[in-house]
């Protein structure tokens, strides 16, 4: 995925590009190990953002998560996209995950958000654009509501938080079999 050489700015947007394009989006549970998520090539923005984040580390880069509060028409701004039951039970707003790495060019983190594919005008989507000069994530402003948390070294927090899920696995499974034939 990351060719020898490459800088931490080639390599986050290697590596998000990779993840964008190889793990389909399905709604699965948070405590996915990235090697699962690897595995099965399937996952939400937290397991797709944790594989990124391990092979980032893995090469040497440093990297985190970051989570932002975007608004649940991300959902719905293609109609269809999932179910009524699942949209209704969506919160809004809603918890979103993404990776960041570290560009020394930069001197900060830049967030590389591989949730979604390309779909739109060049370099942009539903939800976010990229900047064409660092490759790096652009939210679309209307969407988000707030601002993004800092850079988080683990999601253990996450992990650990225990709440009951409002959409029944039936329901899951079946948008998770819609998305599977979108890929």
């Amino acid at each position: 995925i990351i060719p020898e050489g490459a800088t931490a700015l080639e390599a986050a947007v290697r590596v998000r590009n990779w993840v964008r394009t190889h793990i389909v989006y399905v709604f699965d549970k948070k405590d996915v190990l990235a090697s699962e998520t690897l595995h099965k090539r399937e996952g939400m923005c937290t397991n797709k953002a944790n594989l990124q984040v391990a092979i980032l580390r893995a090469a040497g880069i440093p990297s985190g998560y970051v989570f932002a509060h975007i608004t649940k028409e991300v959902y719905n701004i293609v109609p269809g996209m999932v179910n009524e039951e699942i949209y209704k039970g969506i919160a809004d707003p809603t918890v979103h995950c993404f990776a960041a790495a570290y560009e020394d060019g930069c001197d900060r983190f830049c967030y590389y958000d591989a949730t979604e594919k390309l779909q739109g005008p060049p370099r942009e989507n539903l939800y976010l654009k990229e900047n064409l000069e660092t490759g790096e994530s652009q939210f679309w402003r209307g969407l988000l509501r707030g601002p993004f948390s800092d850079v988080q070294a683990n999601i253990d927090h996450l992990l650990e938080w225990e709440f009951p899920s409002k959409i029944s696995d039936e329901v899951r499974d079946e948008q998770n079999a819609k998305f599977r034939k979108s890929k």
